[in-house]
Parts: structure tokens; C-alpha cells; sequence
């Protein structure tokens, strides 16, 4: 039987594949997260099986597929690092063509 595998479709500079696939419960704080980076947030107990689907978090994933980053959400890590590696990638190309 094989497997059929899809291909994360939002293609811009903000999307985080995370934001969709991933979350860390942590029951003893009542949080969940998409990533280590960012900042948890509060799982409704009565709504536990939209642990995934929190208001913050679809707010974030509306941002990505507008083309924007998430602000004061921890996801500024990843900002600066993508600028940090277009930055040294541009600098070792430019550097390569003499």
C-alpha cells in the first residue's frame, strides 16, 4: 500500500508548515504551542478537541497566507534567521561572481 504525500501548498516567505501540522500540549500549564519558539497558548478545557485551532493560532496562520509574519508571537526567531541566510546566500553569490 503506498502512501500519498502532499506537499505543504502555501508558498510565501512567512509560511511555517508548523503553524498546521504540529502542536505541543502541555496539560499541566493547559497550553499548547505549534512550535518551542513561540508564545503557548491557553487551551479551552471544554473545547479540548480544537486544541489546535485557538484563536491566536488561526489569527497567525491568516497572517502567514497574507504574506506577513506573526508579531509578538515568538515567530520573529525564524524572521531574522530566513533574513540571515538570504543575507549570507546573496553575500557567497556576489562573493563567487567576483
Amino acid at each position: 500500500m503506498s502512501k500519498e504525500y502532499t506537499v505543504f501548498p502555501i508558498k510565501n516567505d512567512s509560511a511555517c508548515v508548523y503553524k498546521w501540522a504540529w502542536s505541543t500540549v502541555k496539560l499541566y500549564t493547559g497550553t499548547a504551542s505549534s512550535c518551542h519558539r513561540v508564545v503557548p497558548v491557553k487551551i479551552d478545557i471544554n473545547d479540548f478537541d480544537n486544541f489546535h485551532n485557538t484563536t491566536p493560532v488561526i489569527e497567525d496562520r491568516v497572517k502567514m497566507m497574507n504574506g506577513e509574519w506573526p508579531v509578538d508571537r515568538g515567530c520573529e526567531y525564524c524572521k531574522n534567521l530566513k533574513i540571515l541566510v538570504e543575507s549570507v546566500t546573496d553575500f557567497i553569490i556576489m562573493k563567487s561572481l567576483g
